[in-house]
């Protein structure tokens, strides 16, 4: 209180205490300007006062805090989307069995479906032909055994219009990650590096294949040289 006399304005004051849970959030002090009792009741109407606005205070916080939570997921979330909605490669998230929980929107770029054409289906009923289903079902059983690990694996995918598009996928396993609860999987297209690859392969087995005719012509050219003149010597002892 002030240092000036202020018992003209104030006979008696009870200090009440705003708390809840062991947290204190300050006080309000009732001033009084005749001389109060406090008898338990009016004790007990001064520790509810301070308890609900505690609460009322803790409450609000709460939902302070919720709504800010919320706003910044809804942000992150925002950015997320728009993160990889401009890339290639396409990020899914799918459950132990190889369910899709997600998948992002640039599938429709890379084979043709709408991302609600996917999710609740399982991966397998896209993969091209059964050696690309064994080949993701060993991936699945490498990673399921030990938490955060992953594999990659490539593998052919059918695209909406029948032609098959061959993938690298590398799955990761957050099935224990509080916050994810599944297999993150990033899936890029490698189709035009496997076809120029191929395409170079082919390009290496024509070029040796050529060197084979080649050689074999030359060999035969050479061979055929000396049975010619054989061949002449001989004619010319017989006539």
């Amino acid at each position: 209180f002030p240092s000036h006399d202020i018992s003209k304005y104030v006979a008696s004051f009870v200090i009440v205490p705003i708390c809840f849970k062991n947290k204190i959030y300050g006080n309000i002090v009732f001033c009084f300007k005749k001389r109060e009792k406090f008898p338990k009741s009016k004790r007990n109407l001064c520790v509810f006062i301070g308890n609900g606005l505690a609460q009322a205070i803790t409450i609000h916080r709460l939902v302070q805090s919720e709504y800010e939570a919320r706003s910044l997921y809804k942000r992150n979330e925002a950015y997320f989307k728009a993160l990889i909605k401009n890339t290639n490669e396409v990020v899914s998230l799918m459950d132990d069995k190889g369910k899709i929980k997600y998948i992002s929107s640039s599938i429709l770029k890379l084979g043709g479906y709408n991302e609600n054409e996917i999710i609740g289906r399982n991966l397998q009923d896209y993969l091209y032909d059964a050696d690309d289903v064994a080949h993701f079902k060993s991936c699945l059983k490498n990673i399921l055994s030990m938490p955060g690990t992953e594999c990659a694996v490539e593998l052919k995918l059918k695209h909406k219009n029948g032609i098959a598009l061959t993938l690298e996928i590398v799955a990761l396993n957050m099935l224990s990650h509080p916050s994810i609860r599944g297999i993150v999987l990033n899936i890029r297209d490698i189709t035009e590096r496997k076809n120029l690859e191929i395409a170079k392969e082919n390009k290496i087995l024509l070029e040796e294949e050529k060197q084979k005719v080649s050689f074999i012509a030359d060999a035969t050219h050479e061979l055929r040289t000396p049975l010619a003149i054989i061949r002449g010597n001989v004619d010319r002892v017989l006539s």
